[in-house]
């Protein structure tokens, strides 16, 4: 099974959104089977009991490695503490996550930040410090995008150098062949907030199936090499059980370079982050 098939849209007997779903892939190595390193596609806003079962299901590793984007030096206790302050104290970008939890609010839904239990003991940090990042980003002046694609899960509807496919459709690829709302649609709409959930839902998952422009993928490549240095390291320690929560766009690279170190996908498994 490739990943191209796993889709992150759940679609009903009608072909119309059903749910927001974002899988776990297991992968093991032959030559040990009883290590297995399972990839949580993470989505940064979902129903409560989304989050719930993934706190249940992290408490069974012996560690679950995290992206967060926070200033060097910064611990994950003090990452949790400051998630119940507002704004964040220790985060420089405390103002977006402010804008995530308002664009959560909107759609109903609770924050990743709120929900998970990042001071668990087997929680280990394992990302990129915030000021290196941001220093990356000024330098190639892509701060916009990287607000809409780190904190809201969105790109731009055309790849940077990249002609528009003309040939390419939504049928058979997870996206709902209906048009999509308008104006007047909400305006209408008896349930508002079910339609924007359903509208970005559908713009959610197709921005995680289009590809990256080169400086996006470096940055998915840079914060992915510290993550794997410390999924290195955790193997050396002795961990058995890994999981790896981290954004969805990050998920192909990383198993790619598990496969290169001898990792197969031997299973996945789709949650609901939130029904449509």
């Amino acid at each position: 099974m490739e990943w191209e098939r796993w889709e992150f849209l759940k679609v009903d007997e009608a072909g119309n959104p059903d749910a927001l779903t974002t899988p776990i892939i297991t992968m093991k190595r032959d030559d040990d089977t009883a290590l297995a390193v399972d990839l949580v596609a993470a989505v940064h806003f979902a129903d409560a009991g989304y989050y719930q079962e993934l706190n249940r299901r992290f408490a069974r590793y012996d560690a679950v490695l995290v992206e967060m984007l926070a200033p060097k030096g910064t611990t994950l206790a003090q990452i949790a503490a400051s998630a119940k302050q507002k704004p964040a104290k220790f985060s420089r970008i405390g103002f977006l996550e402010t804008l995530q939890r308002s664009m959560g609010r909107a759609l109903g839904l609770v924050n990743q930040l709120d929900a998970i239990d990042y001071s668990a003991p087997n929680m280990v940090l394992a990302d990129i410090d915030a000021e290196t990042l941001f220093a990356r980003i000024s330098e190639n002046g892509e701060a916009g995008k990287f607000v809409r694609e780190t904190f809201f899960g969105l790109k731009d509807s055309e790849k940077s150098g990249a002609e528009p496919d003309e040939t390419d459709s939504s049928e058979g690829k997870g996206d709902p062949a209906a048009p999509e709302p308008g104006l007047l649609d909400f305006l209408l709409a008896r349930d508002k907030q079910r339609l924007a959930r359903r509208v970005f839902a559908v713009e959610l998952a197709r921005s995680l199936r289009e590809g990256n422009t080169p400086f996006e993928q470096s940055l998915i490549r840079e914060r992915n090499t510290v993550l794997l240095d410390e999924l290195k390291r955790q193997i050396e320690k002795g961990k058995k059980t890994i999981a790896v929560f981290y954004g969805s766009a990050h998920i192909p690279d990383i198993r790619e370079h598990l496969e290169e170190a001898g990792f197969r996908a031997v299973n996945v498994e789709c949650l609901t982050a939130w029904k449509l």
